[in-house]
Parts: C-alpha cells; sequence; structure tokens
C-alpha cells in the first residue's frame, strides 16, 4: 500500500511539472524557426518620357513675345521668339523630337540660292499655327537647350529651315544659321524680312544640322594707311553736302512661282539695298487678271515680301517697280485639273 501511495504521488508531481512548463495551456507550444523572407514586389516599369509638348503662344502688335516648352526626352527644352505682330494674334506652338506626323521628311533641305550638301541630321521640330493670320517682321527665332547625358554638335554647322504648305514644291528652305552658342544651348536669330503667316496654316520648322558648312563673305581686310607728316593748317573750306548713296540694283528671291489649286499661295520678296522709297506691284504682260491676285499692292525697301494666291488657270507676270526705273518681273504659272475620268478602257486599232 505504501508502496501504490508513493507511485501515485510521483506521478501526480510529474503532471504538476508538465503543466508549470506549458503555462497552464493545453496547446502545442510554437517553436521559433528564424527571420521570414518576405516576397519582393515587381518593380514598375516606368513609362518612357515624352517626345513632345504643346503650347499657345499669344504675339503683342508693339513688342517681342516668346515661349519656352519643354523638357522632353532626355530633357531638351525650346524656345521659340517673335517680333511684334500685325495684328496680334494666338499662335499654337508644337515642339518635337520626332518628325510631326503631318509634315514631310526633310530629305532635301535648301537655301536660296545655295543648296545644301552633306548628310542631314535632324535635332528637333516646331510646328506654329496662327489664328487669325498676321504679318511678322520675320521668321521666328529659336533655341534648343541639349541634356546633360547628350553630345552636342557643331553650332557652326547648325541651322533651321520650314517648310510652308502653301508652297509645298518648294519643300524646306534654310532660313537662319549657323547656331548661336551658350553652354549646352543653341540659339538661331529671328530673320528681319517681313512674313505673313496665313490663318490656319501650320508651318513646320527643323532644326538640324549639316555636313557642309555654308560660305558666307569674308570681308576683305582694310589696309593700315602709311602716316604722312602733319601738313601745315589751311582755311577750312566749306563742306560739300555728302551725296546719297546710290540704290543698289533691284532683285526677287526667285524668276518664276508654280501654284497648283485654286487658292494655292507663294510668297516673292523683293530686294534693293540702301533703297527705302515705295516698291510697287502691278499686273505686267500677260496681265494676272482673273489667274493669280497679290497682295499687299506695295511695300517699303530695302526689302517688300509680296503673296501670290492662285485663282484660275494660266500663266501670267507680276512686275515690282521701284521710283527710279528699277524693276524686277515674276512669271506666275497657275495649273488645275478638274473633270471626272472614266472607267472605261479605249480599244486599241
Amino acid at each position: 500500500m505504501r508502496i501504490r501511495a508513493r507511485l501515485a504521488a510521483a506521478v501526480v508531481g510529474l503532471a504538476a511539472l508538465f503543466a508549470g512548463c506549458n503555462g497552464g495551456s493545453t496547446s502545442t507550444p510554437v517553436f521559433n524557426t528564424g527571420p521570414v523572407t518576405p516576397t519582393p514586389s515587381p518593380t514598375p516599369t516606368p513609362a518612357p518620357p515624352a517626345t513632345s509638348t504643346s503650347g499657345s503662344l499669344t504675339t503683342n502688335a508693339s513688342t517681342s513675345t516668346s515661349l519656352t516648352l519643354g523638357p522632353i526626352g532626355p530633357g531638351n527644352t525650346g524656345t521659340v521668339s517673335v517680333g511684334a505682330s500685325t495684328p496680334a494674334t494666338a499662335l499654337g506652338v508644337v515642339f518635337s523630337l520626332t518628325l510631326p506626323a503631318n509634315a514631310p521628311t526633310p530629305a532635301a533641305i535648301r537655301r536660296v540660292p545655295q543648296t545644301i550638301g552633306g548628310t542631314i541630321t535632324t535635332i528637333a521640330y516646331f510646328q506654329i499655327t496662327a489664328n487669325p493670320g498676321t504679318v511678322l517682321p520675320g521668321w521666328p527665332g529659336f533655341s534648343f537647350t541639349f541634356a546633360a547625358s547628350q553630345t552636342v554638335p557643331d553650332p557652326t554647322h547648325s541651322y533651321v529651315a520650314v517648310f510652308d504648305p502653301g508652297n509645298a514644291a518648294s519643300g524646306y528652305n534654310t532660313i537662319e544659321g549657323p547656331a548661336a552658342v551658350s553652354g549646352n544651348t543653341f540659339s538661331w536669330n529671328a530673320t528681319n524680312s517681313p512674313v505673313t503667316l496665313v490663318a490656319g496654316r501650320t508651318y513646320t520648322f527643323v532644326l538640324f544640322t549639316s555636313g557642309s558648312t555654308l560660305s558666307t563673305p569674308t570681308p576683305t581686310p582694310t589696309p593700315t594707311p602709311t602716316p604722312t607728316p602733319t601738313p601745315t593748317p589751311t582755311p577750312t573750306p566749306t563742306p560739300s553736302p555728302t551725296p546719297s548713296p546710290a540704290p543698289a540694283p533691284i532683285g526677287g528671291s526667285s524668276v518664276s512661282v508654280s501654284l497648283t489649286a485654286a487658292g494655292n499661295s507663294a510668297q516673292f520678296t523683293v530686294t534693293e539695298n540702301t533703297y527705302t522709297g515705295p516698291l510697287n506691284a502691278a499686273n505686267g504682260t500677260p496681265s494676272c487678271a482673273g489667274i493669280a491676285t497679290f497682295s499687299p499692292a506695295s511695300g517699303n525697301g530695302p526689302s517688300a515680301t509680296f503673296t501670290i494666291t492662285a485663282v484660275a488657270a494660266g500663266t501670267c507676270t507680276i512686275v515690282v517697280t521701284d521710283n527710279h526705273g528699277g524693276s524686277v518681273g515674276l512669271n506666275v504659272t497657275v495649273t488645275t485639273t478638274t473633270g471626272t475620268i472614266s472607267g472605261i478602257r479605249r480599244s486599241q486599232h
């Protein structure tokens, strides 16, 4: 009996010992197996940077205005600057690193009368649309800032060309350059010959580099005069009036223009250096009455730009004269296609 009592007491003591080790709980104890590694979340792919942007530039009738757009692409910004316009207008401006969908590829860029050779590499594009139409003192000026990660091209081979859809046959024509450079920024100054922007027409400007440099006249150095002995003073004669410099010969930007549809237009610039008198446009022989119109009727030297608009098919001549017998002519050809094309094949005999 004593042995059984002792065994019972031992069993009760062991049960109490196990209960104390488990905190009095009947659940299975949790064992620490080390830190849990979380499943990584997938890294989202960043959206590619925009390659174009747009804005609006309101011009002023008495002062210059400008608009800066960007950054786009790797960090490029672009600025367009225009002089005082008549009348003031709203210019829709698009700045793009890629060819706009409604613009032709600048495969052939010209600078009248010189053709630019070599390889053409585009930098950026600007597109400008005026509403309402306006007259600017010259084509807009532009600037472009390269990103720090980009290789900056040679500014002496960098130019701006314009495509006017109203004179699509002329393609792109170089109007500005070479570029001035400041750090990573190229700048092209505005031209100083009046330009008419037709309402609703989108003009495309391409900033580009060329494999060749446009030649410019190099001034002849003035020889250093040999010192002469100081002469004995003589009475000062009465000065003769300084004659006015004779105007340079009158000339035009082209000798002919071709328009392929009624309503199409092209520009013609007449230049006569040192001459500030009137430049009057008139019908020549044959007359352009009923074939094409021109405006304005007159301008002032040293440069005046006239816009020729097609009316109907035909050929004619417009003559611009100055006030001392000088004149320059422009041959105008308007071709239009009307009627229907039959689907019946003509038999061969």
